[in-house]
This record gives C-alpha cells, structure tokens and sequence, in this order.
C-alpha cells in the first residue's frame, strides 16, 4: 500500500489521485513553468497544465505523471499502469530539492536557544497552542514571532537581505542616500559562464556525446530531475552521468583558457 502525502483535503491540487478503475493511488509531479515553451510542450504531450501548490508555493504547473514511461506503435511516449508505491517513490524524490530549499527558507535566521538540557536547539517556527482543544476552534499551534523575545538581540541575520534597507539617512536633512554595493570580484562571472557553457558541451559531444543531452540542460540550470523526466531516463542514471561529467567538466576547466 503507498504511503499518503500529507495534504489539505481542500489544497491537494491533484498531486495523488484515485484511478476511477482499479482504485489504486497515481501521483503526479507538478512541473513548474517557467516559459510559453514548456506549455507549448505539455499540450504536445497531452499533459494537464493547472495551478498547483507544493509546499509553500503556488504556481502554475504540467502535472506530470510518476509513472514508467513506454513507447506505443508509432513511437509516441506513453505512461503505463506502475504500483503505487513506485510512484510515491518517484515523486518524493521529483520534490526533494523543493522541499528542501523551501525549508532552508524557513530556518534562514532562526536562533539557537537552549534546549533546556544543556544544549541547544534551533528556534522553532511554531510552538504548541495551550488553548487548543480537539474539535474546538483554536489553531493547533501558534507561529513564534521574534518581537519580544528575550533572545532577539542574539538573532541571527538573514541570509538574503533587501538593499533597500541599508539605505543611509541625514539626521540633520532627513535626506536619504541610497546604498550602493561595490562591484564585486566575480562580478562578470555570469557572462563567462555563457560563453564557456556551449564551448562545455561541444567538449563533452567529443568526448562522450551520449551525455550531451544531459550536459545541455545542465549547463542551462535545470535540476537533475527535470533534466531526467524531460530526457526520459531514471534519476538514479542522470545522477551517475552527473557525476561523469563533473570529470569531464574539470578536464575542461584545467586546459581552456578562461579570460
């Protein structure tokens, strides 16, 4: 029997349904898009686009199904009947880098404060609520706010902070001189990167080019397991032909020049 996915009946946006006809659970990957290109491709496939939520986020999604993938007898891609349980397992790891990333957001900033058994602990997001009572009208916890806090002068900064607030205001004009950052040492960093990504991939189309497919949508920023459902292949390859090409990638790096 698949395990369930904690969901709010009226938030569950379609990630797990009943097959109407042997009953058992499908799940769905819900793909966000990102460009017109990836509705385009969805339509093409035949697949839902709708508005979803995963974790936190909502967005518009291509709910992709978590089943094994065949090929009919003109050659279309087509999802055949897969169990439960390896859909549920297909799925949570489709999610994993969300999720996580969504929860680094969370602690970002939260404090350490002791545990009360002479250790510490990281500042929970929510606490208990005394005033809960099953069935009664009180939320079941309540969300920790900093203001307060004996610990608050000990907070730790936020990882991302708006450059707005470093603005500097004249006490004695009330003027406000906006903060400007110096250009840091990487800062074209990003144009070298579109300049060496195609030279990477041709590269790679020398020296192994069944990884180029791979190496392509790397190299333009998509997560291992979107690279693997769109280039139809199980994560767990994607994963170890990553690995062949960070080999290859740092036999690039070590005999190009980079200016």
């Amino acid at each position: 029997m698949a395990k369930k996915v904690a969901q709010n009946s009226k938030e569950s946006f379609k990630h797990i349904r009943k097959d109407p006809i042997n009953g058992e659970l499908d799940y769905f990957f819900p793909l966000e898009i990102t460009s017109p290109l990836d509705r385009e491709s969805a339509k093409a496939r035949g697949l839902e686009i709708t508005r979803t939520r995963l974790g936190n986020r909502v967005f518009d999604a291509i709910m992709v199904p978590c089943k094994n993938v065949a090929r009919d007898a003109k050659g279309n891609e087509v999802y055949v009947d897969t169990p439960s349980d390896v859909q549920y397992q297909r799925y949570r790891e489709f999610i994993k880098a969300e999720m996580n990333e969504q929860e680094a957001m969370k602690e970002d900033g939260r404090c350490n404060i002791p545990d009360g058994r002479g250790g510490y602990k990281r500042c929970p997001l929510r606490t208990p609520n005394p005033a809960y009572t099953p069935g009664g009208n009180a939320p079941k916890t309540l969300a920790v706010h900093c203001e307060g806090c004996k610990y608050e002068p000990f907070k730790n900064e936020h990882t991302v902070v708006a450059q707005s607030t470093l603005a500097k205001t004249d006490s004695e004009t009330g003027e406000e001189t906006p903060f400007e950052a110096p250009t840091p040492r990487y800062y074209f960093e990003a144009d070298r990167y579109m300049r060496l990504s195609p030279a990477f991939v041709d590269f790679v189309r020398t020296r192994a080019p069944e990884l180029v497919g791979l190496a392509g949508m790397l190299t333009r920023e998509y997560s291992r397991s979107d690279a693997a459902r769109t280039l139809d292949i199980p994560i767990s390859t994607a994963g170890s032909q990553k690995q062949r090409l960070m080999k290859l990638l740092l036999e690039f790096l070590d005999n190009c020049f980079i200016p």
